[in-house]
């Protein structure tokens, strides 16, 4: 009798069209040759697919909204009193954020990039749940592929 006390998630949108919301996110932020899988080797294919399962997941689940401009806005499921996160379409600059960490520092470079995508202070973007940090730098990693 384990399914007694399972809460059964019903997803708000069916993966077709959550695909499609993918694909206008990454069209109208200029990421068509990033994500596009007949040109990645097996590792980044691989890599690539992974991330793509989230955020398919996220926008099948309604945590993630692709907007009427494509940019994305996350909800943070599992982070309490979070709120939204949207990743603007971002500017050459944002990649100097690298510039501000160590050599080594590879968290905390990805925490200033997609604080400086999202306009959210990086201590914000690291203190998010494990889920929504991952979520949320997952998307931040298809801008750098």
């Amino acid at each position: 009798m384990s399914g007694e006390n399972e809460v059964i998630e019903e997803n708000k949108m069916d993966e077709e069209s959550a695909e499609h919301e993918f694909s206008r996110f990454a069209k109208s932020m200029g990421l068509d040759d990033q994500v596009d899988e007949q040109y990645m080797d097996a590792e980044s294919l691989d890599g690539f697919l992974k991330i793509k399962r989230r955020v398919i997941s996220g926008i099948q689940k309604g945590d993630i909204v692709v907007n009427d401009i494509g940019e994305i806005i996350v909800t943070p499921a599992n982070t309490k009193n979070a709120e939204p996160i949207q990743f603007f379409t971002p500017k050459g600059a944002v990649l100097s954020e690298m510039d501000r960490k160590k050599e080594g520092h590879n968290i905390g470079k990805m925490n200033n990039v997609v604080g400086a995508m999202t306009k959210k202070n990086p201590g914000y973007i690291a203190n998010l749940h494990i889920v929504d940090y991952r979520l949320v730098t997952d998307i931040g990693l298809l801008f750098l592929a």
